[in-house]
Order: structure tokens, then C-alpha cells, then sequence
């Protein structure tokens, strides 16, 4: 069993004004328990695949390369803040996504294909975000929620031009993620 995920991978660029935003929050608040995202780990999920069978992974790929060949190359921003869940109890830190009218598209079809090839369903409405910190301890972070939400991103575009299958392995440290399929976006 591998636990998957679809995604986009950001613009090094995007990638770089994420950096430097949590690097700021960051050393506002040194001395709460807060687990930072790495630059090189920060993606898009399009779906969580969760535990997957050795087996399913040949008609998953078939799935999305025929998803991703239906589809153009598009422009998306990173921009604004939130946190989840939206109270004072905040445990997750992300920077929101503008233009997402052609992510939406892409988040359905790999949706209704993964039904068919017996995946579980969401259960929650697709909300693109990039998830930028984890807080361990969200009773002491109210503060850094409120500055967080108070903060301005300036958007930071990029051309999305492929999809990603990743495993993901949890390690005390934190996830390790492996790519381990590409899938061009290529219709013209």
C-alpha cells in the first residue's frame, strides 16, 4: 500500500514568495510549536488518494494522463491568507489561490475518475490552498492566526503545466514526498 496524491507543483518563483513570507512570520513567533512547510514540499492537492493498492496505481496513471492530455496549460495565483479550520483554534496556516476556474475542472475529472476506479469519495468541497504551516499547539497560536489573517500576500502567478502523482511516507520528523508520476498538460 502507497498513500498518494494528486497535485501541482508551484513556480520556483511562487515558491521563493512563499519562502519569505513564512521565513517572516516565522521569526515573529520563535518560540511557538508550529511546523513550518519546507519550500521544496509546498504543492497543490488536488486529491488524497489515501492508502492505494500496488494494483490500482496502472489504471490510476492511464486516468491521469488522459486528464491531463484533455487539458490546456493555465495561469493561476497564489494570494491571501486563511487557516483552518476558520476559528481561534487554527491548526493549519495557507495562502489562498486566485483563478481557479480551471483547477476546479481538473479537481472534478480526477474526482469522478477515481470513483470509477473505486477510490473514496471527498466528502468536502474542493478549496485550493497551500498549506504553509501546522500548529501543534493551537491554544498559544491565536496570535499568530490573527497576524496571519491580517497579512496581505501579494499574488505570486504562475503557468500550471502539469499534474503530479506523489507518495507520501509520514516519518516522526514529518512527510517525505516522492514523485513518482508527471503528466504534461498538452491539449492545444
Amino acid at each position: 500500500m502507497k498513500r498518494l496524491f494528486v497535485a501541482i507543483d508551484i513556480s520556483s518563483e511562487a515558491r521563493q514568495r512563499a519562502l519569505e513570507y513564512t521565513t517572516e512570520l516565522a521569526g515573529s513567533f520563535p518560540k511557538l510549536k508550529v511546523r513550518w512547510v519546507s519550500p521544496e514540499k509546498l504543492h497543490l492537492t488536488l486529491k488524497f488518494l489515501r492508502n492505494t493498492k500496488e494494483e490500482s496505481a496502472g489504471p490510476l496513471t492511464a486516468a491521469l494522463s488522459a486528464i491531463a492530455a484533455r487539458q490546456h496549460q493555465f495561469q493561476i495565483s497564489l494570494t491571501g491568507t486563511g487557516t483552518f479550520p476558520d476559528n481561534a483554534g487554527s491548526r493549519v496556516l495557507w495562502l489562498g489561490v486566485a483563478n481557479i476556474d480551471e483547477l476546479q475542472k481538473i479537481a472534478s475529472e480526477i474526482e469522478a475518475e477515481c470513483l470509477k476506479l473505486g477510490f473514496e469519495s471527498e466528502h468536502r468541497n474542493f478549496n485550493p490552498h497551500l498549506t504553509i504551516a501546522r500548529i501543534r499547539e493551537p491554544r498559544s497560536a491565536g496570535e499568530l492566526a490573527a497576524k496571519h489573517l491580517s497579512n496581505n500576500f501579494e499574488a505570486a502567478a504562475f503557468k500550471v503545466r502539469e499534474l503530479a502523482l506523489y507518495e507520501s511516507r509520514l516519518l516522526p520528523s514529518g512527510p517525505i514526498y516522492n514523485k513518482i508520476g508527471v503528466f504534461p498538460l498538452t491539449a492545444s
